[in-house]
């Protein structure tokens, strides 16, 4: 009889950033279960474009 796959996952927690984020499983782990995505913190910087000047606030 076949057997099920042993399955390890992982949950993670990411903040927004700038730069693209690649989340992926850590070693010991089949895949990830939820990614969870903090609120934009508050200090982060708010860009704005009135199409003629970009403002960055």
């Amino acid at each position: 009889m076949p057997q099920a796959p042993s399955e390890a996952y992982q949950g993670k927690r990411v903040t927004p950033t700038a730069q693209e984020q690649v989340i992926t499983a850590d070693g010991g782990y089949t895949a990830l279960s939820k990614v969870t995505v903090a609120a934009i913190p508050s200090n982060y910087g708010r860009i704005s474009f009135n199409g003629y000047e970009l403002k960055v606030e």
